[in-house]
């Protein structure tokens, strides 16, 4: 690989890649709403209340708590086996941002987050293709959809919000690190991008940082020789694609540092479990074609006489390789989560794009009329090919909180509130299965994800008997013997906290089945097995809602555009050439600024829930066109 002006005497594709007058909106605004229009069509329907992912109770009352109580409060929020992810700052924080500039609470933006970021990711792509691969215009949807629609996004959007943010900022993150290579991007983009990455998700932010690594080192050779020239060696590709990834670690960990949030332990999981998840979403990838594809795609981008689309291309090839180390070494017995990693390779859809392109580009080259139709063709069935699987598997995804659940968690919440209950709350959970433990995590995020803010951390689940839970004993069932070792896993983290008599509280949509519980009914399915009483009748609860159908298309565009505002003055001041490319990156760039400023300001003791979440978009918009100001009045000074 060797970073520099394209040859004069050997443009890349036709177009050379660029985006000229009214082609910005006409290439991209349509795949970006077919790609959100998936995400949102499941909600914009009667039959789905909640949204859809296991994991997203728990990141909506992470982000209530901190836009409450700020970054600092995660730590200790959770007793053992839950978990806080204190290190995954990010989505707390832009959910503060969100509200405090649109008035979306957590719990909504659940239902938003995968069609923004999957729209994200749509831009970022067509980026891509545009600036690193030279595409002409007319392939820009495809690498949108294909990409935006893939399944490495589909997978994270359901539930895994961190995840799904990576991605959002990932491609950025590549491509401003290759801009910066090529002369055409300042370093201090890149850098702030891949900043927001180790925010928001930093074990995949090192191995992003890794493939950056090495395309630097591949660029080695030429970068030597460059460093001679009148840039020296800090005009160098390797030395600018370093500084990206220096500055973003740096910038990265003072972040984590300043918002309390030092990366805890790595969950871990046995080779065996690895490899049955590896086994369930293996399919989900379609690799028998989309291989193929990436591999024809491979060989096109990284072939050929324009040596930006050389370094597009392989840099693309490095990314979507990464999966092969980590299956060789769980092949060999090696805990390794290759699911997670193939979902991280977003080089594996952009591959399989560019090669989908190649295609129809030859048949156009080589039929004539007829090739170019047969192109349009082409370009259409692996655009449909994409929608359809991609929505039917999204359509597929569960919506495991149930609004009854909801309901009774704000009538306990309302109770806590009423009777004026100190301390820490004991909810007793007892469900009708044989292998309760998910029950409890899910009755742990659903009910914290409801409760007022200022009583999260000190909400707190019981699997078993209340009574046990009374006497400080975890729960012993002869006829299940496996039923105590359960019970004693959930117990052992808060059996300090029920020997100081706590209040103790039965939510009957987590214990069906089970006999009443002795106690006081204070709201419907809300039983006090101890604690004060209610003054008087509870007034009822506001419950989270999903917003109408009107709302959630209005919503989605509002966040789009906030992200798109606070990045766009980043991306027009910061770089050269490609005006276009740039400005489909600013979403991702807003992300990031975003992220980075929210940090900032927590650890100054701004809270988002109150004029303080303003701070991170207001100041990151202000900051985006600050060179351009700062250049206007130093040439009005000049004349």
């Amino acid at each position: 690989m060797e970073a520099g002006a394209t040859d004069p005497e050997s443009p890349g594709p036709r177009d050379g890649g660029r985006l000229a007058g009214g082609a910005l909106p006409a290439a991209l605004f349509l795949p970006v709403l077919v790609v959100a229009a998936v995400f949102l069509a499941p909600y914009l329907g009667s039959e789905v209340d909640t949204p859809f992912g296991f994991d997203t109770p728990k990141y909506i009352w992470r982000a209530r708590l901190v836009m409450a109580e700020g970054l600092d409060s995660l730590p200790g929020a959770a007793r053992d086996p839950f978990r806080e992810n204190v290190d995954r700052a990010g989505y707390p924080v832009l959910a503060g941002a969100v509200r405090a500039v649109l008035g979306v609470e957590p719990f909504e933006l659940a239902f938003l987050l995968p069609a923004v970021a999957g729209a994200v990711v749509a831009l970022s792509a067509a980026a891509y293709a545009s600036w690193a691969l030279r595409e002409p215009r007319w392939a820009l949807p495809v690498y949108a959809v294909a990409v935006g629609l893939s399944m490495n996004v589909v997978l994270t959007a359901g539930g895994l919000a961190d995840n799904l943010l990576f991605g959002a900022l990932a491609l950025a993150v590549v491509l401003w690190a290759l801009m910066a290579a090529e002369g055409e991007g300042r370093v201090v983009v890149g850098a702030v991008l891949l900043a927001g990455a180790v925010l928001v998700h930093w074990i995949f932010a090192m191995l992003l940082a890794g493939v950056l690594g090495l395309v630097a080192l591949g660029l080695l050779p030429g970068s030597v020789r460059r460093a001679s020239g009148p840039g020296g060696v800090a005009g160098s590709p390797s030395f600018r694609i370093g500084a990206v990834v220096g500055g973003g670690a740096v910038l990265g960990a003072a972040g984590l540092a300043l918002g309390a949030s030092w990366p805890a332990e790595v969950p871990r999981l046995t080779v065996g479990q690895f490899r049955n998840k590896l086994a369930r979403f293996l399919p989900m990838y379609h690799l028998p074609v989309v291989a193929p594809l990436a591999a024809v795609g491979a060989t096109a981008a990284s072939g050929g006489r324009d040596r930006r689309r050389r370094l597009g291309g392989a840099t693309a090839l490095v990314w979507a390789a990464l999966a092969l180390p980590a299956f060789l070494l769980l092949s060999v017995g090696e805990p390794a989560p290759v699911h997670r990693i193939l979902a991280f390779s977003l080089g594996i859809p952009l591959l399989a794009a560019a090669g989908t392109v190649w295609i129809a580009r030859l048949a156009a080259d080589r039929l004539g009329t007829a090739g170019r139709a047969l192109a349009a063709a082409i370009c259409l069935a692996g655009v449909g090919a994409t929608v359809a699987t991609g929505s039917a598997e999204w359509s597929a995804e569960r919506a495991p909180v149930q609004t009854e659940q909801l309901l009774e968690a704000a009538w306990a919440g309302r109770y806590l509130e009423a009777a004026e209950v100190e301390g820490p709350v004991v909810f007793v959970v007892d469900p009708p299965t044989h292998d309760p433990g998910f029950a409890v995590r899910m009755a742990h995020r659903i009910i914290r994800a409801v409760l007022p803010a200022d009583r999260i951390a000190d909400a707190h689940v019981y699997l078993g008997d209340p009574l046990e839970a009374a006497a400080g004993r975890f729960t012993v069932r002869p006829a299940r013997p496996d039923f105590a070792a359960q019970s004693r896993k959930f117990w052992v983290g808060i059996r300090d906290i029920l020997q100081r008599e706590p209040a103790i509280v039965v939510l009957s949509s987590f214990s069906r089945g089970a006999p009443q519980p002795p106690g006081t009914i204070v709201a419907p399915g809300v039983t006090v097995v101890r604690g004060p009483a209610a003054p008087g009748p509870l007034e009822p609860p506001e419950v989270p809602a999903k917003p109408g159908p009107v709302a959630l298309i209005a919503l989605f565009l509002g966040c789009l555009a906030l992200l798109a505002a606070v990045g766009s003055g980043w991306s027009v001041t910061m770089g050269s050439g490609a005006l276009a490319a740039r400005l489909a990156s600013a979403p991702a760039v807003g992300l990031a600024v975003i992220v980075v400023l929210g940090v900032a300001a927590d650890g100054l003791g701004l809270r988002s829930a109150g004029p303080g979440g303003l701070v991170a978009p207001v100041a990151g918009a202000a900051l985006g066109w600050l060179p351009a100001l700062l250049g206007r009045r130093a040439g009005r000074r000049a004349t």
